[in-house]
C-alpha cells in the first residue's frame, strides 16, 4: 500500500510541475505578444509624429583653422558654423 501512495504522490507531484511549466511558457507567451505590440504602436507612433530637419548653413562664417564645423540647435533648427 506505502508503494502506491508513493507512485501517486510522485505522479502527482510531477503533474503540478508540469503544468506549472505550461503555465510559465503560455505567460512568457502572452507577455512577448504584449511587447510586440508595444514595439508596434511605438513604431506607428514615431513614423505619424516625425517632423523633418531643417539645416541653417551661415555662409558667412569662416571655418575653424582645424576645418571642423560646428553646429548648434537653436530651437527646432541646427545652426551648422
Amino acid at each position: 500500500m506505502a508503494r502506491l501512495k508513493h507512485i501517486f504522490m510522485m505522479t502527482l507531484i510531477g503533474l503540478i510541475s508540469l503544468a506549472g511549466a505550461v503555465l510559465a511558457v503560455i505567460f512568457t507567451g502572452i507577455v512577448a505578444a504584449l511587447a510586440l505590440i508595444g514595439v508596434g504602436l511605438m513604431a506607428v507612433t514615431a513614423f505619424f509624429t516625425r517632423k523633418p530637419v531643417r539645416v541653417t548653413v551661415d555662409a558667412n562664417k569662416r571655418k575653424r583653422e582645424d576645418g571642423v564645423l560646428d553646429a548648434r540647435k537653436n530651437g527646432s533648427t541646427w545652426e551648422v558654423y
